[in-house]
């Protein structure tokens, strides 16, 4: 911890600078007719400030540092602009807007020093707006953005999902929430992302190896999960959302408040969603795959000349079923109960059972609690930028029947993590930053069984980075050098050995280099050579036990080696008024990837630790690895009708293991390769009192999935499946064209298809007696409902002084 206060020090003593004023002013027009826009937002993301265009088109963003910086404008239907933006004294810049049904112009800050524009960036990237958040029934933020082109998920029922990039999850993918690492025990299957999905405002995902800017564990990317921004400065906004689902009968709310007095910001939001068991045609409804959560978030903020200062917290806290998926004879699911002499005895779930919102066992109980402070100070032309956060994950596993409210299982995971940047001048049009990262970490635990042991983590990194624009070339790359060091701790029960203590020291050297070559405002080449780096995790170096909700015991194993990939990024985009087409294919070497595999017993058949309770043991073995595929997207908006958009994208990705039996080729739990096309009809010609009315449908077809790991029955083939969807979304608005409120409708596999996707855990659940079928199926048909209301009202803005 003795850095983490040094490093606070030291920002400190910076703080107590002062600079001059400086302010942006214009106006926002349409590049065609003329006429200004009202409404278009503009934002420096590095300052984390912005305006929007009142109703003659002007804006102004007062109390800047001088300097350049990267503006993002955008208005719904137009082409948005990014440039830098050389800021000195009382500054102009009139700006027009083209029209342009197609957009893939945007600001991203993840995975690089500094905000860039995506459509440069030599790095794949995609970015999920509020807009195509709405367009989804989703139960979490994971749920929400999976069916993005190289995104898939893992699931266990309906509450829990968890992140996979181009085939590789779990800790190869690093989670961020506003650009700090979440750490909530991921090794595990039903470890879900522990975020309030309501909070999430906007998602960037990067594509391959992250490590330079993260470190160990972004071998496969980042998913960085962005709050809503600030208001413009001098105003107060209030929202409350309401929503319901028909399948699993979910319903929600959240409030959010908000404020910029120009000086001060801040924001608070609470929230809280139940849902009971879902359904589909062949299950019926799921037993135990209810969950429910109440969660609250904010920060406040102050934002001055010399960059700004803030303090966020989250609060996250969840119940969440198990399904174990055992049936009877009629294919009823079963529920242990106790009998008059207390002794557990089998009993078929009732009707009351499967239609509440009761949680029975095994569940979890998790809270997750952070503290972050972010600070962005401007020191002349160079700047500095400094991290510091604290969370705690509490995870109780409750699974005896007859102490329902006793955890089996408690796992109390402590993290500090710290980022410290430093942005040089530009020099030569270089822009170079360096810095450094990491994390501690302890893990304590408790209940009355034990899958991990306790343990303690200490990681640290630095890194350099640096990327120039020079004619129609940008040119980015950089290196890093990680260490980490993992004790484990030794445990002993009834004088039986569960844990073997160990310590284990991990480092490696991570880098990047990149170009793309813009041919013209239309075309953009792009090139990558990425080289990441994970350390094993505590799971698999050391888990003994079974794991609730996966199946199976594992059995870690304490001499794995780091995993080190090398990857080959490539791709292209072509983007004008009324189509764009991205394309990015790649080419991922792994060296000592770590995966689980079935053991057999002695006299065959699966290998069974606790014949008293029965699950087949798993222990992690590794083996070289190549990873291969790639994305396309596809976006027509036909003239004159450019509003239908037709949206097309394309993802697979194929993962062998090298030097092989043939049973043992293919890597498990890759995903089946996918192709989604929707139509989405913005409507024109509304009446006054509607702002915007879309309505849009779609398919998702999954294809068979045959390259599967064969060995050991640890994996089965997929078939493949088609899911239609639809909806609608209207924006309500006055007279005066404010808006009122927002309904959204979204309808998920509408022809009520029973499948089971390669990545569903609930797949591997014990056969149904009644059909033969093994495992659970996934959700069926699924109807959305939700509203949100806006209320925003001006205050005196205090934008002046320091």
């Amino acid at each position: 911890m003795k850095r983490i206060y040094s490093l606070i020090v030291v920002f400190a003593l910076i703080l107590s600078s002062a600079y001059s004023q400086n302010s942006l002013t214009g106006v926002v027009k349409d590049k065609v007719s003329g006429g200004v826009l009202a409404g278009a937002t503009l934002y420096f993301s590095d300052l984390m400030k912005g305006s929007i265009s009142n109703s003659d088109g002007n804006y102004q963003i007062a109390n800047l540092p001088s300097g350049s910086f990267l503006l993002e404008v955008k208005f719904l239907g137009y082409r948005s602009w990014v440039g830098k933006v050389q800021v000195m004294g009382n500054t102009t810049l009139n700006l027009d807007l083209q029209p342009a049904a197609a957009e893939i112009r945007e600001v991203i800050i993840t995975g690089t020093s500094a905000s860039v524009d995506r459509r440069l960036n030599p790095i794949s990237s995609i970015v999920v707006n509020k807009d195509d958040l709405l367009m989804s029934n989703s139960s979490n933020p994971m749920d929400a953005i999976s069916r993005r082109p190289g995104i898939s998920q893992v699931t266990t029922g309906n509450g829990i999902s968890k992140p996979v990039i181009r085939g590789l999850g779990y800790n190869r993918v690093v989670t961020l929430n506003d650009g700090i690492r979440q750490e909530d025990q991921q090794w595990g299957d039903e470890h879900g992302v522990e975020l309030d999905a309501e909070s999430v405002n906007r998602v960037e995902v990067i594509k391959g190896p992250g490590s330079i800017m993260y470190g160990s564990d972004a071998i496969a990317g980042v998913i960085n999960f962005l709050n809503i921004l600030p208001p413009e400065a001098g105003s107060i906004r209030t929202e409350l959302v309401g929503d319901y689902q028909t399948n699993s009968h979910s319903r929600g709310f959240s409030l959010l408040n908000q404020a910029n007095t120009g000086k001060v910001n801040w924001m608070f939001r609470l929230s809280g969603k139940q849902a009971g068991n879902y359904q589909n045609s062949s299950d019926g409804y799921v037993y135990n795959s209810g969950f429910k959560e109440l969660n609250t978030n904010g920060y406040i903020g102050i934002n001055r000349k010399w960059g700004y200062s803030q303090l966020q917290y989250s609060l996250f806290s969840q119940s969440v079923g198990l399904v174990e998926g055992d049936r009877d004879s009629l294919g009823r699911f079963i529920k242990p109960v106790p009998d008059e002499n207390g002794d557990l005895q089998e009993a078929a779930a009732t009707e009351q059972d499967l239609e509440s919102y009761g949680i029975d066992t095994p569940w979890q109980k998790l809270n997750h609690r952070k503290l972050v402070w972010s600070s962005n100070v401007i020191l002349g032309n160079s700047r500095i930028a400094l991290k510091i956060g604290y969370q705690q994950n509490q995870r109780s596993e409750l699974a005896d029947p007859l102490n329902p409210d006793v955890a089996t299982l408690f796992l109390k995971l402590n993290t500090s993590t710290y980022d410290l940047k430093y942005f040089l001048k530009e020099m030569n049009g270089w822009e170079t930053s360096f810095g450094i990262g990491g994390m501690l970490q302890s893990n304590i635990d408790g209940g009355e069984e034990f899958l991990i042991p306790e343990y303690e983590l200490s990681d640290i990194g630095v890194f350099a980075y640096t990327r120039k624009k020079t004619g129609k070339f940008l040119i980015s790359g950089g290196a890093r050098l990680d260490k980490r060091h993992l004790e484990s701790s030794e445990m002993k029960l009834a004088d039986e050995m569960k844990f073997t203590g160990f310590t284990r020291d991990f480092s490696s050297l991570s880098g990047s280099a990149g170009v793309s070559y813009e041919i013209s405002d239309v075309w953009v080449l792009k090139a990558n050579l990425s080289r990441g780096f994970r350390a094993p995790n505590i799971a698999e170096l050391a888990s003994n036990g079974k794991h609730e909700g996966t199946y199976r015991y594992e059995l870690g194993n304490s001499d794995l080696k780091p995993e080190n990939s090398f990857q080959v990024d490539a791709g292209f985009s072509f983007n004008k008024m009324h189509v764009s087409l991205e394309a990015d294919l790649f080419y991922n070497r792994i060296s000592n990837y770590i995966f689980t595999q079935k053991l057999s017993s002695l006299l065959g058949g699966d290998s069974i630790p606790d014949p008293a309770d029965p699950v087949p043991a798993f222990n992690f073995v590794q083996g070289d690895a190549t990873l291969f595929g790639g994305e396309l997207i596809l976006d027509i908006h036909p003239h004159p009708i450019d509003w239908i958009h037709f949206e097309n994208s394309l993802s697979f990705v194929r993962g062998q293991q090298l030097n092989v039996a043939d049973s043992m080729s293919n890597l498990p739990m890759i995903p089946q390769p996918t192709v989604n096309s929707t139509i989405r009809l913005d409507l024109p010609g509304l009446p006054f009192w509607l702002q915007r009315f879309y309505v849009y449908a779609g398919m998702e077809y999954h294809l068979k999935q045959d390259n599967y790991y064969a060995a050991y029955g640890t994996e089965t083939s997929s078939p493949a499946y088609m899911l239609l969807n639809a909806g609608a979304g209207l924006d309500f608005c006055n007279s005066k064209k404010v808006k009122l409120f927002t309904l959204v409708i979204n309808g998920s596999n509408l022809t009520d298809v029973a499948y089971q996707d390669h990545l569903s855990r609930l797949r591997f659940a014990p056969e149904n007696p009644l059909n033969g079928k093994t495992g659970v199926f996934n959700m069926g048909r699924n109807v959305g409902f939700k509203i949100i209301v806006p209320v925003s009202w001006k205050i005196k803005s205090l934008e002046s002084g320091n």
